[in-house]
């Protein structure tokens, strides 16, 4: 009875309810046909659907190019921004305009804390680009390398199962099944990837590098986006070519993507220095290494930037660096194959079977490769250097496509070389500031035109030189600085001779008759009295600087070295 009694109403209001579904129903039927939304709707089902049956690598790469449109958009406006403060602060003014220097380096310091900006919000690549900036110290301003310099230190972000998520893809597996142990946190972090410690499955510790799973797929997108922002900066500031310093950095972040061509660095320089009893690289396991995750032999050592821990260690500073300077020597003038990126987190002391320091390479992902006749023309010029042949060093300037040949040698050995054609300037009557006052303007002049002159001619030189030659000096002055810490304790310069003329020998001698060994020794004899004659003189110049700086009568130009780049001592030298 009751039922019979509700079943109307029941039935009353179920009508109501779909009536009323079936009017709001046609009123957003309505409404999108109106507005146009039919064929966005389509296509944003399709697209949700297409996503949801796509494998996870796909669905990242979807997500990527998702979110590189933010990236490019970020980038576009950082390089309008700085491009109109460039075009705005300097539009007035001329090189020559008092004032000039102080708007230029507000300028440089405003745009480089803007591109610090974009790189930390973009993240990814933009960071490694960032750090790419900073070890261009020959090129750009102080101020951007002032600013960027936190990059060193930043590492990205990482999602909690991103290791997970790449060792199934890389191995079908969890680095639980693939290693009988795994330590889950990392124990070094890098703009590219990640290191954990691991054992095998028999018993060998390991270093495992993983790389950050989305790079990859960010490469194209993000490189395309940073080159529109390169080309707005260049157009403003042409002395600052980023487009050209962003070809190479792409060229050299495709190469330490491929962990695989690593590893064959890896094994490559162990077998080029094998001469080097002294020098060791930790071994490749092939059975667990793709092109996303290394994995090499973990070593326990010392940092070459720890001084306290060295000398605790009971390790020689001088032998380590004597060392060290004949390791990179040897690969610049005999193999041709260097290692180009020997920052001190990259090089390790540890001891060996007779307690003598060994050094340790590691992180092989960025090597240059010179080419025969590049190789071989500057082993000869340090040679010639030596020797104060000033025509064989024009001659294998040239070779090397440089003009600038004094230059090039200077550059060569980080210091001035002194020829009959090019003596030194003579700034002796300048031994403090109220010298200086006294000059007359002529004299200041010719004294602002020198420096300007020879920054000018510098970076031409600079960018003449091939470019496997450009990186390699960049990874001179990494190690002139791990010395200067360790409180320069031997003479590179000599060090570097020496293998240079030993690497030119060895490509150029001609036979193994006592006429060419003869003359291999007369050469050797007269290169040697040469080097000694110019280390009397070196040691002699030194002295007598030391007592100079000690009475108060000339600065402290090592200071001055440590404390500026070339940019900065141009300009006080200007103002």
């Amino acid at each position: 009875m009751w039922n019979k009694l509700r079943a109307p109403s029941l039935f009353k209001a179920a009508s109501t309810t779909s009536l009323y579904r079936r009017s709001i129903n046609t009123k957003i039927s309505k409404f999108i046909r109106s507005r146009g939304l039919v064929a966005p709707l389509v296509l944003f089902t399709a697209g949700a659907g297409t996503y949801y049956y796509q494998d996870e690598p796909t669905r990242r790469q979807l997500r990527v190019t998702l979110q590189g449109v933010n990236r490019l958009i970020r980038s576009v406006i950082t390089g309008a921004i700085v491009t109109l403060d460039y075009k705005i602060t300097l539009h007035d003014v001329t090189d020559e305009s008092a004032g000039y220097t102080e708007r230029l380096n507000a300028v440089h310091k405003r745009a480089a804390e803007r591109i610090l900006w974009c790189c930390l919000k973009n993240g990814g690549l933009y960071i490694k680009f960032g750090q790419g900036l900073v070890i261009m110290n020959h090129i750009l301003p102080r101020p951007y390398l002032e600013t960027l310099v936190v990059l060193q230190d930043k590492v990205l972000t990482r999602g909690p199962h991103e290791v997970e998520t790449l060792f199934k893809e890389e191995f079908g597996k969890l680095p639980s099944e693939v290693f009988r142990e795994f330590d889950e946190e990392p124990i070094a972090a890098a703009s590219l990837a990640q290191v954990h410690k691991a054992v095998t499955h028999t018993g060998d510790e390991v270093a495992v590098k993983v790389q950050y799973i989305d790079l990859q797929d960010r490469f194209l997108g993000d490189m395309f986006t940073m080159r529109i922002l390169a080309v707005l900066l260049g157009k403003v500031y042409p002395k600052l070519d980023f487009a050209d310093i962003l070809k190479e950095l792409k060229g050299n972040m495709a190469r330490e993507l491929d962990f695989v061509a690593e590893a064959t660095n890896a094994e490559k320089c162990a077998r080029d220095l094998s001469h080097l009893p002294y020098v060791y690289v930790p071994k490749v396991h092939w059975n667990l290494t793709t092109k996303k995750i290394l994995t090499t032999e973990f070593i326990h050592g010392v940092k070459i930037s720890n001084k306290q821990a060295l000398a605790e260690a009971g390790l020689s500073l001088h032998d380590i660096d004597n060392k060290l300077v004949r390791c990179f020597a040897d690969q610049i003038f005999h193999s041709g194959h260097v290692h180009a990126d020997p920052h001190p987190g990259n090089l390790y002391v540890r001891k060996d079977k007779q307690g003598k320091a060994e050094l340790v390479l590691l992180d092989h992902g960025l090597y240059e490769y010179m080419e025969a006749t590049e190789r071989i023309a500057l082993a000869n010029m340090f040679k010639a250097i030596v020797l104060k042949d000033e025509e064989a060093m024009r001659l294998h300037a040239h070779t090397m496509n440089v003009d600038e040949w004094h230059l090039l040698a200077c550059c060569l050995t980080q210091k001035y070389v002194a020829t009959k054609s090019n003596p030194p300037p003579d700034w002796r009557k300048i031994k403090n500031k109220s010298d200086w006052k006294k000059l007359s303007e002529q004299e200041k002049k010719e004294i602002r035109d020198y420096f300007e002159d020879l920054h000018s001619r510098m970076l031409d030189v600079m960018k003449q030189m091939p470019k496997p030659l450009m990186l390699i000096m960049r990874n001179l002055n990494t190690i002139r600085s791990i010395h200067r810490d360790h409180g320069n304790l031997v003479n590179r310069y000599i060090i570097m001779a020496r293998s240079a003329v030993e690497g030119a020998e060895k490509s150029t001698r001609q036979g193994h008759g006592l006429l060419s060994i003869a003359r291999s020794y007369k050469e050797r004899f007269m290169f040697e009295y040469h080097l000694k004659l110019d280390s009397i003189r070196s040691w002699l110049l030194v002295k007598a600087l030391t007592v100079l700086v000690w009475l108060g009568r000339v600065p402290n130009f090592e200071e001055t070295l440590n404390r500026n780049s070339p940019q900065d001592i141009e300009l006080k030298t200007l103002n």
